[in-house]
C-alpha cells in the first residue's frame, strides 16, 4: 500500500525534518481508539490484503520513518463492536489517510483521539511549569492535569499527551479532531526550526 502522492510528499518531508539536527525537536505519536462491527478474522483478512505484517496480536505498516500499527483489545466489549488501538507518528493528512484506508470499509467508530509529543528540551517539571503559566491552561490535579479549552493535557514520562474523546454514544471527526489537536500542540508548543536548513530542503523536495 502507498500514501496518495500528495500525502507521501509530505511524509517524506515529515521524515527529513525528523532526521535533520536542528530541525523539529520534538517527536509524537497519534493514537485512536477504534470500533468497528466486523469480525477480528475479517479485520485480518482485510490487513493483510493491505500489506499488514502480523506480529504476535498486532498488525504492523512501515514505511521509511511512518509506521502505523494496529492492535485488537485484549479484552473486546460485550458488544456486537470488536476494538482496536491503532498507533501512528507520521503527519495529519498520512494518518487519516492510513486509518481510512484499514477501516473506512468498515464504517468505524473513532471515539478517542490521543496525541504524546516529546520534546528534547523540556523536563516534566519543566512541561508543568510551562502550563501552569499558559493563558488557556488551566490545573486539574498538581501531579501534571490540565485542562485546555475542552480537552485534558497530560504530563507523562514521554512528554505531554493531548486527549480528545467523543461523548457517549457519539464518534468522532477524524481529519477535524486531528487539526484541532494540530492547533492546540502549536498554540502550547509550537514547532521549532532551522529556517534555513528548511527552506533548503524545500528547495531539494
Amino acid at each position: 500500500m502507498f500514501l496518495e502522492k500528495g500525502a507521501a510528499q509530505r511524509e517524506v518531508k515529515e521524515c527529513k525534518i525528523n532526521k535533520r539536527k536542528g530541525g523539529k525537536m520534538y517527536k509524537h505519536e497519534f493514537q485512536f481508539t477504534v470500533f468497528v462491527n466486523h469480525k477480528e478474522s475479517l479485520i485480518e483478512r482485510g490487513l493483510k490484503g493491505l500489506r499488514f505484517r502480523k506480529k504476535g496480536d498486532s498488525f504492523t505498516l512501515d514505511m521509511d520513518c511512518t509506521y502505523f500499527h494496529v492492535v485488537p483489545f485484549q479484552h473486546q466489549p460485550r458488544s456486537s463492536l470488536n476494538g482496536y488501538r491503532c498507533y501512528c507518528n507520521g503527519s495529519i493528512e498520512g494518518a487519516t489517510y492510513l486509518l481510512d484506508t484499514s477501516f473506512g470499509w468498515t464504517d468505524p467508530e473513532v471515539t478517542g483521539i490521543l496525541c504524546t509529543i516529546k520534546d528534547d528540551d523540556k523536563t516534566q517539571e519543566d512541561w508543568i511549569h510551562h502550563l501552569q503559566n499558559h493563558v488557556h491552561c488551566h490545573m486539574v490535579d498538581a501531579r501534571g492535569l490540565f485542562r485546555y479549552k475542552k480537552t485534558m493535557v497530560s504530563i507523562v514520562p514521554e512528554g505531554i499527551c493531548l486527549h480528545l474523546h467523543a461523548p457517549k454514544g457519539k464518534k468522532l471527526d477524524t481529519l477535524k479532531s486531528l487539526q484541532e489537536i494540530d492547533s492546540m500542540r502549536e498554540n502550547i508548543s509550537p514547532l521549532k526550526y532551522d529556517l534555513f536548513s528548511f527552506l533548503e530542503e524545500e528547495d531539494a523536495v
